[in-house]
């Protein structure tokens, strides 16, 4: 690992104190009566026998190739070793891949978000620019950019257009069923509640965003300076989520905004916040994050795109006191003369499961789907033990 670094948080003085910040994150009324919980029928022994996780390389950090989705945006475990990997390119019903740590090759199994849990607007844009998700019992949320339009060819509209099929928060319950004859997996998925649109517009509203100009952001394309693009969600151990920005960079900082009733928004209450946070990460913005052991793991990266052939991407850790800095553990050096593109992180066990987006690889001209057998899909890097 490189040498740690320091950076710092800071949030409005008056509520800095010891504990971590969602400490004083409230969930609000769990609406419970309103998420029904999927049943899932128990897995065959081979079935479960087949979902271990393969044993750990030894020495070094193993970079396993996987075939699939080139623009893998984000990961949620859904047992021992297996995850689910989400397109950020991809439409409603969304297909949801099952891969297994550290194997390489196709996918396992898959499952399919319908259109309904997501109910997408019919705009002539349907990508849902997917980009996050976290699990909050047995919830996974899961969260669209929330970014305009960046006019990348014929029929795409203006630059800064807003894309409602963007602005999407929204929730299902996941499980896995064996198949036919106890072989092989399958992901199930039962849409929750309703989808929540009115994200950016209820964050300016509250005196205390009001200073970003969010509304402003997100009339300029996603990765141009000051535009709008979320990238990270986690669950703190309250119930609360939070909600990562890679655009924009407040003071060159890295913004959090808490949602503190996620269950509740869901169910068409109004949304409530926690103070906002900014997370001095180097002049990068949040890319992917993940509470574990108390703590918040950020993939910290560029908020304009990529820049030149070596990843200037960063692994952060931030204990959640306002008055402690983030750590920062390691950068994600090229793998194979090809840059590393961290966007999401899944704990697996006692590893880190560190997924690369290579929709877009520097030296490759073809299109996800036409290239080389060894350069299609992403690629899975584990960190042993949990940073």
């Amino acid at each position: 690992m490189n040498a740690p670094g320091r950076s710092s948080a800071t949030t409005p003085p008056s509520t800095a104190a010891a504990m971590p910040a969602w400490g004083r994150f409230s969930a609000g009324r769990a609406l419970m009566a309103l998420i029904p919980l999927l049943v899932v029928p128990s897995l065959p022994h081979a079935a479960l026998a087949a979902a271990k996780p393969p044993a750990q390389p030894a020495g070094g950090l193993p970079v396993v190739q996987h075939s699939g989705p080139c623009n893998a945006s984000t990961a949620i475990s859904v047992g021992p070793g297996l995850w689910v990997v989400g397109d950020d390119e991809a439409k409603a019903p969304l297909i949801l891949q099952l891969h297994r740590s550290g194997q390489e090759g196709p996918a396992v199994g898959q499952g399919e978000i319908p259109a309904r849990a997501i109910a997408p607007v019919n705009d002539g844009h349907p990508e849902l620019d997917l980009e996050a998700s976290a699990r909050i019992g047995p919830l996974v949320y899961w969260i669209g950019s929330h970014g305009a339009a960046e006019a990348r060819g014929p029929g795409q509209g203006a630059i800064g257009e807003p894309r409602p099929n963007h602005r999407r928060l929204f929730a299902t319950n996941l499980g896995l069923r064996a198949g036919a004859e106890g072989k092989g997996l399958s992901v199930t998925v039962e849409p929750v509640g309703r989808p929540y649109t009115t994200l950016i517009e209820d964050l300016a509203a509250d005196p205390r965003y009001g200073r970003f100009d969010l509304e402003g952001a997100a009339r300029r394309p996603a990765k141009a300076p000051g535009g709008l693009n979320i990238e990270g969600l986690a669950a703190t151990p309250n119930g609360a989520l939070l909600i990562g920005f890679r655009n924009p960079l407040p003071e060159k900082k890295a913004l959090l905004a808490p949602l503190t009733n996620p269950n509740a928004v869901l169910a068409g209450e109004k949304a409530r916040f926690g103070d906002p946070v900014l997370l001095d990460l180097g002049g990068l913005g949040i890319r992917s994050l993940e509470m574990v052991n108390g703590g918040l793991l950020i993939v910290a990266g560029p908020a304009e795109g990529r820049k030149g052939s070596a990843s200037p991407s960063a692994l952060y850790r931030w204990s959640g006191q306002f008055e402690s800095p983030a750590e920062r553990l390691r950068s994600f050096p090229p793998v194979g003369g090809r840059p590393f593109n961290p966007e999401a992180l899944v704990i697996d066990g006692n590893s880190l499961v560190v997924l690369s987006d290579d929709g877009k690889l520097e030296g490759l001209d073809a299109a996800c789907g036409k290239r080389p057998k060894e350069s299609e899909g992403f690629r899975e890097l584990r960190i042993t033990p949990v940073p």
